[in-house]
């Protein structure tokens, strides 16, 4: 500490000193030539006094002789490096000027030129033109202090279909990627689908574009409507819609007071006949339960069992079918209930058989159906694999079978494969007309994990095949969990059945969408969640410019970005008819 005070005490250096033993690049530069020149000293002679090698002073008179303005290689300042500041119109520079007179800071005004001018400069433009104006940098200040009588929140603006004559440029926020989607939305026809479902719209927000709404904040990983704060001025999200921003929690709460269940079920037929057509729905499905959670205080609801909290919550019961290959999720109903449950198999056969695809095997829990409908599938012909409920004899029964019969495979699971033990035998159930095929899943010895029951009435098929077939049943449980964390399942707020299942198509074809660009992407992204896809690829910023003949969304750097306008090339561009007819042309932009 002593030594710092002596040292910053020093007087400063003479004057002459800076002649005498100059240390700038440029000003040594200046001494040497002039040696060299003036002095006429010999190359020999300047390289020893200037501590350079005779052969750099020999490239450096050369270059000097080279010069048509000597001059400014020395006394003129360097050219300027980077992008020029834009310049600001005199009316934007008034704005700046009259907000900072109430006070406000340069966050705040960077916020409030967000929600109004088509092309806002950035914080750092604007910090620059208040020191050029003279404004003094504002002192520290409490919460209580910046606004103290002065102007009221910035309000947001009300949600309006977009001008298809008005040429705008604006900055998206964090989730502009999910634009990305559009293209995927329209070429799969989506937005037909959505558009005959039979939704409600109003005079101001059309049924398609009421959906969107719904549908942006799924893809944004929105955890409730009630948050609009943080989505109620990003032009991003409205821009995926058709709007200028998307509407507050009000309206969102009210349109869905005004769905049915037929309109949520007409979607997914529709959408269950799209994926047929493009050949993304096979003659499979797993079905599954899962239960979503209302936490408030509501006597009609009953308890369902809750397979993630390991205990029975009380909630709406949802099912869920996927199809198998490409991981897209085909139906939905949260209208479950406990004493309709087993029924749930025989319900979505007939969805099947009314929308497609034309299932002929389904894979599903033991709680979907009771004995009496396997054998009303077996009489359909449609094939079937099932767990069969464990009770004290069965278990017995298995810890006993003979080693002998009992047989050792690999079976291909999700990575890799797995060494299995399996014993296969024919039983006979009450209920059950004929025969069926039993399956037991023996664990390692020393395992405390109890053996499985499969059932089922392929006969034909290989013990493996079977066994990977019941293995992929579990993809439907990994959707649901994702579905869950990332979009949101699992923080419902409403005990109403039809919210609910409004929710749950929602959230079904927000996973559809992830699932279709997962699809497009190159060799190994396809086995990406939906959470992954949006950390990597679309959370990102962007800016959009809206002109006559094109919407152009300019994505910020990042380090997948290759790879997602890779895939969005490969797609032919369409007119977008929300946005004015215009299609959709993205690029890579110059920040970050």
């Amino acid at each position: 500490m002593l030594l710092y005070l002596g040292q910053a005490r020093m007087p400063p250096p003479a004057p002459a000193d800076f002649f005498a033993a100059p240390s700038h690049p440029r000003q040594l530069r200046y001494e040497l030539l002039r040696a060299f020149f003036l002095e006429n000293l010999s190359a020999e002679q300047v390289a020893r006094r200037f501590g350079y090698a005779p052969s750099t002073v020999y490239a450096m008179t050369r270059d000097f002789r080279q010069l048509d303005d000597p001059a400014a290689a020395f006394f003129r300042p360097p050219p300027r490096r980077g992008r020029p500041p834009a310049p600001l119109s005199a009316a934007l520079r008034n704005e700046i000027v009259e907000l900072r007179k109430l006070n406000l800071s340069v966050p705040d005004i960077k916020a409030r030129l967000d929600a109004t001018a088509d092309a806002a400069p950035s914080e750092r433009t604007i910090d620059r033109l208040l020191k050029q104006e003279g404004f003094a940098r504002l002192p520290r200040r409490a919460r209580a202090e910046r606004l103290p009588g002065g102007p009221a929140p910035l309000a947001a603006p009300a949600s309006a279909l977009l001008d298809p004559s008005r040429p705008e440029r604006f900055q998206c926020e964090s989730a502009a990627g999910i634009l990305c989607l559009l293209p995927l939305l329209r070429q799969f026809g989506i937005d037909r689908a959505i558009a005959s479902a039979g939704y409600p719209g109003s005079s101001a927000l059309p049924p398609l574009q009421s959906v969107l709404a719904f549908l942006a904040l799924k893809c944004a990983s929105v955890r409730r409507y009630a948050c609009d704060d943080l989505w109620c001025m990003d032009r991003g999200l409205g821009l995926f819609a058709g709007l200028n921003v998307l509407p507050k929690t009000a309206w969102m709460s009210s349109y869905s007071d005004r769905v049915t269940c037929a309109m949520n079920q007409s979607l997914l037929g529709k959408l269950a006949g799209l994926w047929t057509e493009a050949g993304l729905a096979s003659a499979a499905a797993n079905l599954d339960f899962t239960t979503l959670p209302h936490w408030g205080d509501d006597k009609t609801l009953q308890k369902h069992w809750s397979g993630s909290r390991n205990r029975a919550l009380a909630g709406l019961s949802a099912a869920l079918a996927q199809d198998p290959d490409s991981g897209l999720l085909l139906r939905a109903d949260a209208r479950i209930r406990r004493e309709s449950a087993a029924a749930a198999v025989i319900e979505f056969l007939d969805f099947f058989r009314r929308h497609g695809p034309p299932v002929r095997f389904l894979a599903f829990d033991s709680r979907f159906t009771t004995y009496a409908h396997l054998a009303r599938l077996d009489r359909d012909g449609i094939l079937f694999v099932t767990v069969r409920r464990r009770g004290k004899r069965l278990l017995a029964a298995a810890r006993a079978l003979d080693p002998a019969t009992v047989r050792q495979l690999l079976v291909p699971v999700h990575q890799g494969t797995r060494l299995v033990r399996a014993h296969d035998q024919r039983v006979h159930l009450p209920g059950y007309d004929g025969q069926l095929r039993q399956i037991t899943i023996l664990r390692r010895p020393g395992s405390r994990r109890r053996p499985a029951l499969l059932l089922t009435n392929d006969f034909d098929c290989s013990l493996a095949r079977i066994l990977r077939r019941y293995a992929r049943r579990w993809l439907v449980e990994k959707a649901i969990s994702q579905q869950l964390a990332f979009f949101h399942l699992n923080r419902l707020s409403s005990s109403m059945v039809i919210k609910v299942d409004f929710d749950l198509a929602m959230t079904v074809l927000a996973y559809n969408l992830y699932r279709l660009l997962a699809l497009q992407l190159p060799p190994g992204w396809q086995r990406l969640t939906p959470s992954t896809l949006f950390e990597k690829l679309l959370r990102t910023g962007a800016d959009a410019t809206l002109d006559a003949t094109r919407c152009t969304v300019e994505l910020k750097k990042k380090r997948n970005l290759p790879a997602l306008l890779e895939t969005l090339a490969k797609l032919a561009p369409q007119p977008i008819p929300w946005l004015g007819g215009r299609p959709l042309v993205f690029r890579g932009a110059t920040r970050s």
